[in-house]
């Protein structure tokens, strides 16, 4: 059965090669790569509602090639397949949550936006006001992450057991991953065995990733016991395109942060459930609360500059715009967002 799905992209890369000569530049190769299979075998993501619930279906090789649709992740191991039998050198990259696939020489970089039907973004648009470069990954660690979705289908169906064991298989192919070991804490509180979750999360708490801004609060809030399994369930509870999942976590989160007041991530989770219900007040309120225990975060800095500009309260929007701004700055980090919001404000009303 593997042998034919390997003969099946052996096959694939054939036809790519019938089309284009032996001494093909790679830019001529990637074009012939897009229009095979996307155009010609119709590659399609797939819609939110099919792969939020089997997310695995659309990640791992031989389902993506048998019904055509994948996510980042599942297209961009078939595209990585077809660069290897093509002699085309690709490199892997993973701003937070997603995966594409790009060439590079030297400062020549062609993106691959294998969500988007192989297109070109600027590299910028996948950074963020708390993403500050863009992580790379090897092939082995690809085949890691896949195991990783496969993992957050067993977490949405509340089955810790087996999404433990998919991330005990990841750990194979990334045995010193830090956002690994974190996803493996959780879940080993989440399948009662505190002990071991919390001495995976001692390995994380300080951990600040090359890529990031600032460190990430959640592996603190559990390891000091700001927050317990409860916590861990809301903040991840799966949310769709539906107004019913959004409420549901909303719901959730309120009950869990009043039982645990000085869970961070919780208020932060809890003002992002209400900006998706359109509720700007309610989240402005959230979010000075969060500011008032953890003002490091640029983010919701960024966050809390936006609506007070929007609620024309300008010096409250500046007093937040420059605290972000001493934040990225502090660790080299110049987003374009930033500059934007710099110039509205200004236009608003000048420093």
């Amino acid at each position: 059965k593997i042998r034919s799905y390997e003969a099946m992209v052996d096959l694939m890369a054939l036809q790519i090669l019938t089309r284009i000569p032996i001494t093909a530049p790679p830019d001529v190769k990637i074009r012939e790569i897009n229009d095979f299979i996307f155009q010609e075998m119709g590659f399609r993501f797939p819609p939110q509602s099919l792969y939020a619930k089997d997310i695995d279906l659309y990640t791992f090789l031989p389902s993506v090639l048998d019904s055509r649709r994948g996510v980042c992740l599942g297209v961009s191991i078939l595209y990585l397949c077809l660069s290897q039998r093509l002699d085309l050198n690709l490199e892997m990259i993973t701003p937070p949550g997603h995966i594409y696939v790009r060439y590079r020489d030297g400062n020549d970089i062609i993106n691959i936006e294998t969500t988007a039907r192989g297109v070109d973004p600027d590299s910028e648009m996948y950074l963020s006001i708390g993403t500050r470069s863009l992580q790379q990954r090897n092939i082995k660690e690809v085949i890691g992450l896949a195991h990783f979705n496969e993992a957050s289908v067993f977490w949405n169906r509340e089955e810790y057991g087996e999404a433990l064991g998919s991330y005990i298989k990841a750990k194979r192919y990334l045995p010193d991953d830090i956002l690994l070991q974190e996803l493996m804490g959780y879940m080993y509180i989440l399948n009662n065995q505190e002990k071991e979750g919390k001495a995976l999360l001692a390995k994380t708490v300080d951990h600040l990733p090359d890529h990031a801004v600032n460190k990430e609060t959640l592996a603190s809030d559990v390891y000091y016991g700001h927050v317990g399994a409860d916590g861990i369930k809301a903040l991840f509870m799966h949310v769709d395109e539906t107004r019913e999942s959004i409420l549901k976590k909303k719901d959730a989160l309120e009950k869990v942060l009043e039982k645990s007041p000085n869970f961070r991530t919780g208020y932060f989770a809890l003002a992002t459930t209400w900006l998706q219900l359109h509720r700007t007040k309610e989240a402005l309120n959230l979010l000075n609360t969060y500011h008032n225990i953890h003002p490091e975060d640029p983010t919701a800095e960024y966050y809390l500059a936006i609506l007070n500009m929007e609620r024309l309260d300008y010096n409250k929007s500046w007093e937040h715009f420059k605290t972000v701004e001493f934040l990225t700055n502090a660790r080299d980090h110049h987003p374009k967002a930033l500059k934007q919001l710099r110039k509205a404000l200004t236009k608003c009303c000048p420093e």
